[in-house]
């Protein structure tokens, strides 16, 4: 219910005001000084956020590969030189990147819904134990389907943002919506032992 808001007013204002800059373009326009204000906040938020990938790769590099803490710092130092390496090569290399990234990211995580959806099972996904933790879930809830406004940051690089951005949206929402639940209800039924998940 958060993402469906979220990416319709994405696609009806890049629409109507495609302009770099997405939300911080479109809260200026609306609102004038105040945008300056809203930049600063997605900044900072956008800082932050962009913090945690750095170490969640360094996470799993070290859980796979056994390494000690300096070899794990070693690979979040890596992966923040290489994204700022790749965004110094200008959009077409950082486009083909995210390209090539999704392919490699999403080629597993469909195999093994494939090969696992013959054993889905929907009570196993429904039955719950023990207390639920509503203000992390519905963190967690709200942080996954949050990225549909950044789609608004290269509006004024779109051609066609009057039929390319309701088509994304149109494409993306139920893909990302089916992406983070099937292969999740698929990873319940083939193994309904709820300590057997742990994060990463």
């Amino acid at each position: 219910t958060f993402a469906l808001p979220n990416a319709l007013m994405t696609a009806e204002l890049a629409t109507f005001l495609p302009a770099d800059g997405g939300q911080v373009a479109w809260v200026y326009e609306a609102l004038g000084s105040v945008g300056h204000h809203n930049a600063l906040w997605v900044w900072l938020c956008n800082l932050l956020d962009a913090a945690v990938y750095p170490q969640l790769a360094a996470s799993y590099g070290s859980h796979a590969l056994r390494l000690d803490p300096s070899q794990s710092q070693a690979i979040a130092y890596c992966f923040v030189g290489g994204v700022c390496l790749l965004n110094l090569c200008g959009l077409a290399a950082v486009t083909a990147s995210q390209t090539f990234c999704f392919a490699l990211a999403l080629t597993p995580c469909l195999a093994f819904t494939a090969a696992g959806l013959p054993r889905l099972d929907l009570s196993a996904v429904a039955a719950s134990e023990g207390d639920v933790s509503w203000e992390l879930l519905l963190s967690w809830a709200v942080w996954l389907y949050s990225g549909f406004s950044s789609l608004g940051s290269m509006a004024g690089e779109v051609r066609t943002p009057q039929l390319t951005y309701p088509l994304a949206v149109a494409l993306l929402l139920p893909l990302v919506t089916l992406l983070n639940v099937v292969p999740f209800a698929v990873a319940l039924s083939v193994d309904p032992v709820r300590e057997h998940f742990t994060a990463g």
